[in-house]
């Protein structure tokens, strides 16, 4: 008999390949630290919010974005009429760009996410050598520039 899920319970029916929450977290890994983790300690809880929140706390904040930020939103919200608008008119303009921010975050983060999330999952056996070759090549970039020799990149012209 097929499982029912969320989704599927309105209908009574469940969708060709779908699966139920805790099969969708099944997978066991080991932390930084070693310690062995199961998703399917996640069934239930609201884990979501404690990976992306964070995560768009990060990428808002970031050196790059967080320094430009506070011009970028003056300029969205005051504009370029050199502030002739009324103090309502403002908080509703600051208002609207907070809600198009957040939803492009969520927008861009969320298609990263499961679009990455796969892929992470089928490489992630790979991923301790996959790290020690992109250190090992930071580090004979670093001595090389080190050696007062430049990094040249030929660009078509």
């Amino acid at each position: 008999m097929p499982k029912t899920t969320p989704s599927t319970a309105a209908s009574g029916t469940a969708a060709p390949g779908a699966a139920t929450a805790a099969e969708q977290l099944r997978s066991a890994v080991k932390t930084v630290d070693g310690k062995d983790f199961s998703g399917q300690s996640l069934a239930g809880k609201p884990a979501v919010l404690w990976f992306w929140a964070p995560a768009g706390l990060v990428a808002a904040l970031n050196p790059c974005g967080f320094a430009m930020l506070p011009a970028y939103l003056t300029l969205v919200v005051v504009g370029n009429d050199g502030g002739t608008r009324s103090r309502t008119a403002l908080v509703g303009r600051a208002l609207a760009a907070t809600a198009a921010m957040a939803l492009g975050f969520l927008g861009v983060f969320g298609v990263f996410g499961f679009v990455v999330a796969p892929l992470a999952a089928s490489v992630q056996q790979y991923l301790p050598a996959i790290t020690v070759v992109i250190g090992a090549g930071l580090i004979g970039l670093g001595i090389w520039m080190l050696t007062r020799r430049e990094l040249t990149v030929l660009l078509p012209s």
